[in-house]
């Protein structure tokens, strides 16, 4: 998984996006827990290389007032909005952990 800075993402891919294509509303759950409930705003890339869609949300930071912003590329293993939002818990768990 690609993850970029939201900046560079407005700043230089989101410029070659077609818009918005979908925003589906998802509840990630794990364990009968809800882990993150949102929207992903599903763009369509123009011109690049390897990936043909973005996906973006933000999250809350805990213990803050701040959000944090993720955006993925669409790969063959990152094919869906959900998978996307996944794979990004999983990386943030994996980092905490290896703190």
């Amino acid at each position: 998984m690609r993850r970029i800075s939201c900046t560079f993402i407005f700043s230089h891919e989101l410029k070659r996006c077609q818009g918005v294509i979908e925003e589906p509303v998802l509840n990630i759950r794990y364990d009968p827990k809800t882990v993150w409930s949102g929207v992903v705003s599903v763009f369509e890339i123009k011109e690049h290389s390897q990936a043909e869609k973005c996906y973006t949300w933000s999250s809350p930071m805990e213990g803050s007032t701040r959000r944090q912003y993720y955006a993925v590329f669409h790969f063959p293993l990152i094919d869906s909005p959900e998978k996307a939002v996944r794979a990004s818990i999983f990386q943030d768990y994996t980092a905490r952990k290896l703190k």
